[in-house]
């Protein structure tokens, strides 16, 4: 048969918030978890590969095993956290893997400032579902809705990403921000 069969049809940029590494130096896009079917078009759906050259027609993605609650290390942070900031659950060092960063910035041609939140994550954990959420109280949480600004390989496995939220920064009461881990089915 002569022709051409389209599998699938998207645009991608090589600068920010699509994933830098795979721009000429060994790495390659890979798609987050692609039996979901995510859409190709979103930079938050694509990864640089952990080795360069990638893993065609494959992945190169881990999964979390072991008792997500264990802390081996006595450092307060769970085996599924330290998984999805790419530290090791089992060195109680300082662990700046975990850090989270809150901070604002102004995006486009935007009249108010948006939340911004920086973290490591874990570059092959396809299996980790990262939320940001906010809370009055602390009991009551609401998913923030957010986008990638920046996504940057640390040449480790893992990436430092920053996400901002969807919506302006309200002048309120008291607010609570945080970092959500789930571990998907």
């Amino acid at each position: 048969a002569t022709g051409t069969i389209v599998i699938q049809r998207f645009s991608y940029l090589d600068d920010t918030p699509w994933p830098a590494a795979p721009d000429g130096t060994g790495a390659t896009l890979v798609l987050v978890s692609p039996q979901t079917s995510p859409a190709h078009d979103d930079p938050s759906n694509w990864r640089a590969s952990i080795a360069p050259g990638g893993s065609p027609g494959g992945s190169d993605g881990q999964t979390f095993t072991g008792d997500p609650d264990a802390d081996q290390d006595g450092d307060g942070l769970t085996a599924l956290l330290e998984y999805a900031f790419g530290s090791i659950n089992g060195d109680a060092g300082p662990s700046p893997e975990s850090a989270i960063t809150l901070g604002s910035g102004f995006f486009g041609n935007a009249a108010a400032e948006s939340l911004t939140v920086t973290f490591r994550r874990n570059s092959a954990a396809e299996d980790i579902v990262i939320s940001v959420e906010s809370s009055a109280n602390l009991v009551d949480w609401n998913l923030i809705q957010t986008e990638v600004v920046s996504s940057i390989s640390n040449g480790d496995g893992s990436d430092t990403v920053t996400y901002r939220s969807l919506s302006d920064i309200a002048v309120t009461t008291r607010e609570f921000i945080r970092v959500k881990v789930t571990q998907s089915p």
